[in-house]
């Protein structure tokens, strides 16, 4: 029995792990959630688990479900780890892990069914992860032919590299990538020869990847997108909340979308900082070269998006359409190439964009180089493709503006003589106002307001009890009924695009 005792732990140090666990605490982020989660963290939760210790290890692991706990400054996984199951890993404060896969292998394999790996942060989130991927894989998800799924990262410093042919985080060479999800960390994902930094091997699609938060820099090889498909790929369900997202694609792929050769559908941005930017003949937003771009949302956020040399910022690459695309708020900034628009098909596609609408008001400016002739005052509901053919253009958010000019105009139309009732209108209309992302919104309130001010008044003139309807905030684009008791008032909430003409200087 002794011998037996000994030998099996033998086999425990060889593994990476000591046979012991400790109780180690971790934290992760919790997010506000109307539906989706567009406002980033609302705060930090905490808990604290008993946790295998990750030691050395010269040969490949195998980590079965459970947590495991990386404490020291220098370990190192030289044949790099299996997931078999669903696997939870703390990285300590100040300590780094290095996984390094041999040819055909991952960093760290999360790959088939059931497996699955979530990557936790302590407090001060500097523990750090470096997984690098062997010939044909990815740094952390697939090996040579094989899917990378369910990879999930709520903190730590995380660098993943995939090496000829494999993702950074995602699928090995002609392996997809799908089920990735960033909360929040600082993770540096780069793929290698045709594969995404996020997503895709090489000829694999992208899907199911969405960010919440963190600081994530993705980088793709040659003609594969940063975030998105490998090379001859696509992809579809890209969606960001939040974080600040860096995604830069290699030769002629997407930035954010699918890699040469390869369409790409559904993305989604509804927060964050987003800086997307395409290959030679890819998008910055949407299909690489000779892919098209459809059904691409933005519903806030601050987003970026440069368009290779022949394709466009937001929609389609070299020779490729483009359709379904919505911007309902935000500051969105699409550059094209010299020869393709900020917004629209790639150059060269004959078939014109379809179905590109902005609904709500916003500012569009051209550059100062090549501006538009007129001011052109245009609905939100209808199509606007045929407007935005510009090379530059930019959509910039007129909130904080209208803010201020909405809450001026109300508090101009009260005086000293003013009962409390009246004053408390303005006040609430303020605190509406300022609490509100919609310009469509703002000008609702502000109608709403000055509305019910001057009726309110009216009858407190007129002898008659004050009856105020209720400052709530009406949803974009709908009617609102206002009413004080006597009189009710139908409002409208138009939205509409002007364009201004910017003079050089």
């Amino acid at each position: 029995m002794k011998k037996l005792f000994l030998f099996s732990a033998a086999l425990s140090l060889s593994a990476g792990m000591w046979a012991e666990t400790q109780k180690v605490s971790y934290v992760y982020p919790v997010y506000n959630t109307d539906g989706v989660a567009t406002s980033g963290i609302k705060e930090w939760g905490t808990d604290s688990v008993d946790a295998t210790v990750v030691e050395n290890a010269s040969a490949q692991v195998t980590w079965n479900a459970g947590w495991y706990v990386v404490k020291g400054k220098d370990v190192n996984l030289t044949q790099g780890a299996v997931c078999a199951g669903a696997v939870n890993i703390i990285l300590v404060d100040t300590a780094k892990l290095t996984a390094t896969g041999a040819s055909n292998q991952t960093g760290i394999q999360v790959s088939g069914e059931g497996n699955s790996l979530t990557i936790y942060g302590q407090t001060n989130q500097s523990g750090q992860l470096e997984a690098n991927g062997g010939k044909y894989a990815a740094g952390i998800g697939g090996g040579n032919k094989a899917n990378g799924s369910n990879i999930t990262i709520n903190g730590g410093i995380v660098t993943a590299t995939g090496l000829s042919g494999g993702a950074g985080i995602g699928g090995g060479a002609q392996g997809a990538g799908s089920y990735i999800t960033i909360n929040a960390g600082q993770v540096t994902a780069t793929g290698r020869e045709q594969a995404a930094g996020i997503g895709g091997g090489t000829r694999g699609n992208g899907s199911n990847i969405t960010i919440n938060g963190g600081m994530v820099t993705a980088n793709g090889g040659d003609y594969a997108a940063g975030i998105g498909g490998g090379n001859l790929a696509s992809c579809s369900n890209i969606t960001v909340n939040g974080g600040t997202v860096t995604a830069t694609a290699g030769g002629d792929a997407a930035g954010i979308g699918s890699g040469q050769g390869g369409s790409c559908t559904n993305i989604t941005i509804n927060g964050g900082t987003v800086t997307a930017t395409g290959g030679k003949n890819g998008a910055g937003i949407g299909g690489g070269a000779r892919g098209s771009g459809s059904d691409i949302t933005i519903n806030g956020g601050i987003v970026t998006a440069t368009g290779g040399e022949y394709a466009a910022g937001i929609g389609g690459g070299i020779g490729s359409r483009c359709y379904n695309i919505a911007i309902s708020d935000g500051i969105v900034i699409t550059i094209g190439g010299i020869n393709a628009p900020g917004i629209g098909c790639g150059y060269g596609c004959t078939t014109p964009a379809a179905n590109v609408t902005v609904a709500i008001s916003l500012t569009v400016y051209a550059d100062n180089t090549n501006p538009p002739t007129t001011e052109i005052l245009h609905t939100g509901d209808s199509d606007i493709a045929t407007f935005i053919t510009k090379r530059y253009v930019t959509i910039k958010d007129v909130a904080t503006g209208l803010k201020k000019d909405a809450i001026d105009a109300i508090n101009a139309t009260i005086d000293d003589a003013d009962n409390d009732n009246i004053k408390a209108v303005a006040a609430d209309a303020a605190t509406a106002i300022n609490a509100t992302t919609s310009t469509a919104e703002i000008n609702t309130i502000k109608t709403f307001a000055l509305a019910a001010i001057a009726s309110a008044r009216a009858a407190y003139n007129s002898g008659q009890a004050e009856l105020l309807g209720a400052m709530a905030t009406p949803a974009a684009g709908q009617s609102v009924i206002v009413t004080d008791g006597t009189t009710t008032v139908k409002l409208y909430n138009p939205t509409s695009v002007t364009y201004h003409k910017e003079e050089a200087e």
